[in-house]
């Protein structure tokens, strides 16, 4: 199970941000970043999906999203030695987002809860704890 973030931008379309290892590209378990518009809002191929929202009076651009996680350093993220940690660094850049004020407040708990819900279906599925690279 792979997690990623997209962006809805409007009708029927979203950025996709999506922290991943890909074979031939990436090296020592580093994770490349891509980012790629869609003509959909999100994955309809997905076992999981939880939905983020910005504050009601606050307009996010995709532009701001991308400044906070360089500005931070989420796009330098090495996985775990099983390529594992996609699902942490979404928790991360969800974190990320409500403290800058990108989403509403108690988006990452809200994420969190939707986790152990998800474990408590199918342990196997979702692991706990949750798999971690390192950011560096």
């Amino acid at each position: 199970l792979h997690w990623r973030i997209f962006l809805h931008i409007g009708d029927n379309s979203s950025v996709l941000v999506d922290m991943s290892v890909r074979p031939g590209i990436s090296a020592d378990f580093i994770g490349c970043l891509f980012i790629a518009k869609k003509d959909y809002v999100f994955s309809e191929n997905t076992a999981a999906r939880c939905v983020v929202h910005p504050p009601r009076d606050r307009i996010v651009t995709v532009i701001e999203v991308l400044t906070l996680i360089r500005n931070l350093g989420r796009d330098r993220y090495r996985f775990d030695t099983s390529y594992g940690g996609c699902r942490f660094w979404c928790a991360r850049v969800i974190a990320d987002l409500e403290q800058a004020g990108l989403v509403k407040q108690g988006s990452y708990q809200a994420f969190a809860a939707y986790i152990e819900g998800k474990h408590t279906e199918n342990p196997a599925r979702f692991p706990m704890p949750t798999r971690q690279g390192t950011f560096y």
